[in-house]
C-alpha cells in the first residue's frame, strides 16, 4: 500500500512539475464559485505549496474559506489532475 501511495505521489509531482500553472477554484465572498490562477512553487515532505498574490481576492477567499480545488491538465498523458483540500 505504501508503494502505491508513493507511486501516486510521484505521478502528481511529475504532472505539477511539467504544468506549474494551476487553476484554483474557491468560494467567493458572494458564496459563488470563483477561478484563479495559482503557480506551483515546491513540494516538501509530501505537501505541495503554491503561490498566490496577497493583494488579490484569491488570498482573501482562501483565508475566509480555506477549502479549494487545484486543477491542471497534462496534454502529454491526457491527465486532468484535481487536488482538493
Amino acid at each position: 500500500m505504501a508503494d502505491q501511495k508513493t507511486d501516486i505521489h510521484e505521478k502528481i509531482q511529475h504532472i505539477l512539475t511539467k504544468n506549474p500553472v494551476l487553476i484554483a477554484g474557491t468560494m467567493g465572498f458572494d458564496k459563488k464559485p470563483q477561478l484563479h490562477k495559482a503557480e506551483r512553487c515546491f513540494e516538501e515532505n509530501g505537501v505541495f505549496y503554491f503561490a498566490a498574490a496577497k493583494c488579490e481576492a484569491f488570498y482573501g477567499e482562501i483565508s475566509a474559506y480555506p477549502e479549494l480545488v487545484l486543477c491542471t491538465y497534462d496534454a502529454e498523458s491526457g491527465t486532468l489532475l484535481r487536488l482538493r483540500g
